[in-house]
C-alpha cells in the first residue's frame, strides 16, 4: 500500500478493463524504498559472493516454478500471445541463472609495480541501483537489469512502467521468499512524475538505468544530473533488417515477420526498415502480405498469432503513424484498418 492510499487500475489491454487497483508510489514511498535498500545492500553484501549466487540460482528456480501464473499475468496486463509471454517467463529465469553464476567470479587485480611492491584493485558495489523499465518486455528487463545488479552486491528499486506493473511486483515477491533480503529487491509502481523523477535523483541512489523512450531518457538524465548520479540508457531504435541477392525467399520471410510483427511491432529493435536486394523485391513482398494477412489477431490468452496494443495511447500512435504513410506517399498492402474489442475476430489483417 502507497502512504497516501493512493491506487491506479491496470487494464487488460485486450478488453480495455480493470483487472487490478495497484498502489500508486509517491515521493515518500520512494523514500521508504531506497531506505529498505540501503539496508538491504548492507544485508545482501554480508553473504558470502558464493551464497549471493545460491540465492540468485534459488530466484531462477523460483521463476520457472510460478511460470504458468507469471505469463499469464504477463499476456493479461501488456497484451502479448501467451506463448511470447512463456518465453519471457524462460528468458526471465535465464538472466537471474546466469548471473547467478557469476557472483563469486567478479575478481580485481593485482598489478606488478617493481620486485617488491604490487598494487591491487578491488571492484565495490555501488549500492544502491534505480532501474525504470518499460512495458513491452516488463519481466525481461526487470531480470535483464536486477540480475547483474544483484550479483554484483546492489540492492535494487525498480520502477515499472504504470501499464504494465504485475510482472514486477510478482517477482519482487518470488525473490524475498527464495532467499533475498529485505530491501534487495524493491518494486514501486507508479507513474513518471511521482515515482520515476523522485527515485532517479534522490540522495541515496548510486545509478540510474533506463530503457524506454528517447524524451523520458534526456528528463531521467537532467533529473540524474543533479546528484551527479551515472546513467545507463537503452532508448528507442530503428534497426534495419538488409536482405541481399543469394538469400532463401522463405527465410527472409519468416526472419521479417518475427522482427517486425512480434509483440505487435512494439519493439526497440524491431525490423522496421528493410534494405532488400531488388531481385528478391517482389517475391518477398508479395510472400510477406500473404503471411501477414493471415495472422490471427486476438486476446493474448487465448495465444494468436498477435496480441492487442498495450493501451489507447500506443493504439493511436500506430494509427496516425498509418496514416502519415499513406499520405507521403507509402502503399498499403495489408491491414491499415483499425479493429476493436467487439468487432475483433480471428483473419482480420485483410489486404488494402
Amino acid at each position: 500500500m502507497s502512504a497516501n492510499g493512493a491506487t491506479f487500475v491496470t487494464e487488460d489491454p485486450r478488453v480495455e478493463e480493470g483487472l487490478i487497483d495497484v498502489a500508486a508510489a509517491g515521493p515518500s514511498d520512494v523514500d521508504r524504498a531506497v531506505d529498505a535498500a540501503r539496508e538491504g545492500a548492507d544485508a545482501w553484501q554480508a553473504l558470502k559472493p558464493a551464497e549471493r549466487g545460491r540465492r540468485l540460482h534459488a530466484v531462477a528456480e523460483s521463476i520457472r516454478e510460478h511460470k504458468a501464473e507469471l505469463a499469464r499475468m504477463e499476456s493479461l496486463d501488456q497484451g502479448k500471445p501467451l506463448s511470447a509471454a512463456r518465453n519471457s517467463i524462460y528468458t526471465a529465469a535465464r538472466y537471474m541463472e546466469f548471473f547467478a553464476g557469476l557472483a563469486d567470479k567478479i575478481h580485481g587485480n593485482t598489478i606488478p609495480l617493481d620486485g617488491s611492491r604490487n598494487s591491487e584493485t578491488i571492484p565495490e558495489p555501488y549500492g544502491v541501483s534505480a532501474q525504470v523499465t518499460p512495458w513491452n518486455y516488463t519481466i525481461t528487463q526487470l531480470t535483464h537489469g536486477a540480475a547483474p545488479a544483484l550479483a554484483a552486491g546492489n540492492a535494487v528499486v525498480t520502477k515499472p512502467a504504470a501499464q504494465t506493473p504485475l510482472t514486477t511486483v510478482r517477482v519482487a515477491q518470488l525473490a524475498y521468499d527464495a532467499g533475498l533480503p529485505a530491501g534487495a529487491l524493491n518494486a514501486i509502481p507508479g507513474f513518471g512524475p511521482d515515482a520515476g523523477e523522485p527515485l532517479v535523483s534522490h540522495d541515496d541512489v548510486a545509478v540510474v538505468t533506463f530503457t524506454g523512450g528517447r524524451m523520458t531518457g534526456q528528463r531521467i538524465m537532467e533529473s540524474a544530473a543533479t546528484q551527479m548520479t551515472p546513467v545507463t540508457l537503452e532508448l528507442g531504435g530503428k534497426s534495419p533488417a538488409v536482405v541481399f541477392d543469394e538469400a532463401e525467399v522463405d527465410q527472409v520471410v519468416n526472419n521479417l515477420l518475427l522482427g517486425i510483427l512480434r509483440d505487435a511491432g512494439q519493439t526497440c529493435s524491431a525490423s522496421s526498415r528493410l534494405l532488400l536486394a531488388e531481385s528478391l523485391h517482389d517475391q518477398v513482398v508479395n510472400q510477406f502480405v500473404v503471411r501477414a494477412t493471415d495472422y490471427d489477431l486476438g486476446h493474448g490468452v487465448d495465444n494468436p498469432d498477435m496480441g492487442p496494443l498495450v493501451s489507447e495511447e500506443q493504439f493511436e500512435t500506430v494509427t496516425v503513424y498509418i496514416e502519415i504513410g499513406k499520405r507521403e506517399g507509402a502503399t498499403l498492402r495489408a491491414g491499415g484498418e483499425t479493429t476493436r474489442p467487439s468487432i475483433l475476430s480471428s483473419r482480420q489483417c485483410s489486404p488494402a
